[in-house]
């Protein structure tokens, strides 16, 4: 994402879907896949890759855009609004894979794009105390 930033690209659709963990296997036996992964996880040896730049775009110095991409359930609400916006919504998108990934569901639900735009405006979304964070 820094890389990104300091290019001045947006992903523009970022989702776990398009979040590659790739856990380099050299050393070790089929054997140990099991092993291997847990180790590897547990050790932070793996590297962390984005896919699909199919929408990413690259913006001018304090250029702002207003094009309509990527997955909506991960968008920032300027661009459901249909507002212009900077790379400063792809934070948006990893804030919600990042409550995604510590919850197990997406932040905000909705029936429809415009209940999807009214959740998120109204900020109707919460941390189920059932979940273990500190």
């Amino acid at each position: 994402m820094k890389a990104l930033n300091d290019k001045n690209v947006m992903h523009r659709d970022l989702k776990c879907e398009n979040i590659m963990l790739n856990f380099p296997a050299e050393g070790w036996s089929q054997v140990d896949k099991k092993f291997r992964q847990e180790f590897q996880m547990n050790s932070g040896n793996f590297q962390i890759k984005l896919a699909d730049f199919g929408f990413s775009k690259e913006l001018e110095e304090d250029e702002l855009t207003a094009s309509v991409y990527g997955t909506p359930l991960y968008m920032a609400p300027e661009i459901l609004n249909r507002k212009p916006y900077t790379t400063k919504a792809d934070v948006w998108s990893l804030g919600c894979i990042f409550y995604e990934i510590l919850i197990g569901t997406m932040p905000f639900n909705a029936r429809d794009y415009n209940d999807l735009i009214a959740t998120i405006e109204a900020g109707l979304y919460s941390i189920p105390k059932t979940i273990g964070l500190s």
